[in-house]
């Protein structure tokens, strides 16, 4: 059930976020305070190549106090298409443009006191080139096989959020692809077995049917054998 916003006031207002204090009412007329971070919204890609190796970022990350594995991902300019903004992050971390874009939906990252949705996007069939990154970043680009990423993240090695959704529900997706190639490919075996034994049936019948009569032929005396041997 939705709160009932009483009055809000703006703490901070940065370059990317703002920090709001809301005064609610809960469905039960209490009156709480919530801290709510604005946020424009940003875009996260998960590239993969043809040999399903996935693109990564190494970089350190001064909240976490370390570096990071993360796919690429940027904060969306004020009114930008998330589609616009993941082909224009992608390029300037990592240098590569890609030819074949699918949207996988949208997340936030943390719905408890921050507005951000975190648009997910796959990007196939790369191509490489140069990376402009921005002043303030320092990126190495490398990359890891999807299913060694699945292990990183389930050994911890991974600790990023959007990573783990990204390449989680890109393993997802693509084994499902794999397992409906596999059904159409046994459908289509057991559909051609279906009409093939009716087919070996019949073909088998009509062999046997046309030994046993040529053998029945044969072993009918002809009228002039018949004929001589009355003589």
């Amino acid at each position: 059930m939705p709160e009932k916003i009483l009055r809000s006031e703006y703490l901070y207002r940065g370059s990317i976020l703002k920090l709001r204090l809301d005064q609610v009412r809960l469905a039960n007329n209490n009156v709480v305070a919530r801290e709510i971070v604005e946020h424009r919204g940003a875009v996260a890609i998960v590239a993969l190549d043809d040999q399903a190796r996935v693109l990564l970022v190494r970089q350190y990350r001064s909240g976490a106090g370390r570096e990071t594995l993360e796919i690429p991902a940027g904060t969306l300019e004020e009114g930008e298409d998330p589609a616009l903004c993941a082909v224009r992050e992608l390029k300037e971390e990592t240098g590569y443009s890609a030819a074949r874009w699918e949207p996988l939906g949208y997340f936030f990252s943390s719905p408890g006191f921050c507005t951000e949705r975190m648009f997910l996007f796959l990007a196939r069939q790369l191509a490489d080139g140069t990376a402009t990154p921005e002043e303030d970043e320092s990126i190495t680009v490398e990359w890891m096989p999807l299913a060694q990423a699945v292990d990183a993240i389930e050994r911890g090695e991974i600790v990023d959020g959007k990573t783990m959704v990204g390449v989680l529900r890109v393993w997802r997706k693509i084994n499902k692809e794999t397992s409906k190639q596999v059904d159409k490919a046994q459908t289509m075996s057991t559909c051609f077995l279906v009409y093939l034994f009716p087919c070996l049936r019949v073909y088998w019948f009509f062999r046997i049917f046309r030994a046993i009569t040529i053998r029945r032929i044969s072993l009918v005396p002809s009228p002039i054998s018949v004929s001589r041997l009355s003589r």
